[in-house]
C-alpha cells in the first residue's frame, strides 16, 4: 500500500520512504531520494514565481503545473519505470511517497497518486486524484497519434 505524505512522516513504519523532491541537504535514514519523480528545476521555479506573484491557486495548478509535470514524466522512460516499480510494489510493501508541500492537493504527489490509482495500484489518498490518470492517458494517446 502506498500512502502520500510529507517528509516529516518518514518513519520505519514503512518498508520504503520515497522522497520525491528535487534536492535535499541530507537524506533521512530509512529513505530513498528519488528526484526523477519531482518537478524539474524550471517547473519548480515557475511555481515559485506564480506563488510570489499571487497567481498560484487550484486553477493554475491544473492548467499550468499539472500539464507541465505530466509532460516531464512522459519525457523520460526512466520516470515511467519508476512509476511501474511503485505500482508493482504497492501490492507487497508499505511505501510512503513524500515531499515538503503542506497541501497535497496542490502538490505533484497528488498527480503521482492519481496516476498510480488510475493504473490500479494499492494507494491511500483522495479518490479525486484519479482524474490525473485520465489526463495522462489523453496526453499519451495524443503523443502516439
Amino acid at each position: 500500500m502506498i500512502k502520500i505524505g510529507r517528509i516529516s512522516d518518514v518513519s520505519t513504519d514503512y518498508d520504503e520512504n520515497w522522497l520525491v523532491v528535487r534536492s535535499l541537504r541530507t537524506v533521512p535514514p530509512h529513505a530513498i531520494h528519488e528526484p526523477r519523480l519531482s518537478p524539474s528545476r524550471q517547473l519548480f521555479h515557475r511555481y515559485l514565481d506564480a506563488k510570489s506573484e499571487g497567481r498560484f491557486d487550484a486553477e493554475w495548478f491544473r492548467q499550468v503545473y499539472m500539464r507541465a509535470f505530466l509532460r516531464e514524466l512522459l519525457s523520460d522512460r526512466a520516470n515511467m519505470e519508476l512509476m511501474d516499480r511503485l505500482y508493482r510494489d504497492s501490492f507487497t510493501k508499505n511505501i510512503l511517497l513524500a515531499c515538503f508541500c503542506a497541501d497535497e492537493a496542490l502538490c505533484h504527489r497528488s498527480i503521482l497518486a492519481g496516476l498510480l490509482m488510475g493504473a490500479g495500484a494499492r494507494i491511500e489518498c483522495d479518490t479525486g486524484y484519479v482524474r490525473y490518470y485520465g489526463m495522462f492517458r489523453d496526453m499519451v494517446s495524443r503523443r502516439g497519434a
